[in-house]
């Protein structure tokens, strides 16, 4: 089912390829999915504090923010302005 979706995206991108983040807590993997081939284009890793109530949730907020933030600038430091492969 999702490489069907994924299939047809592809065919529905001028370029013919897709871009996919894959996210768990900490770790990021950027793709670049074309009928060919998937190339990683980045890998953010973020140690994330455990959320315990009190200051740690703070401290943990603050963590999940900056991954985001690393994220974010991987994106635009890979595909910014429209800028090809």
């Amino acid at each position: 089912m999702h490489v069907r979706k994924l299939n047809q995206m592809i065919k529905e991108q001028d370029t013919g390829s897709v871009v996919a983040v894959t996210m768990e807590e900490g770790l990021a993997h950027i793709f670049v999915i074309s009928q060919a081939k998937t190339l990683l284009k980045a890998k953010i890793e973020k140690s994330i504090a455990k959320s315990r109530g009190g200051l740690s949730a703070q401290k943990s907020a603050l963590s999940k923010n900056k991954f985001y933030d690393h994220i974010i600038n991987a994106l635009l430091k890979n595909f910014a302005a429209g800028e090809g492969q």
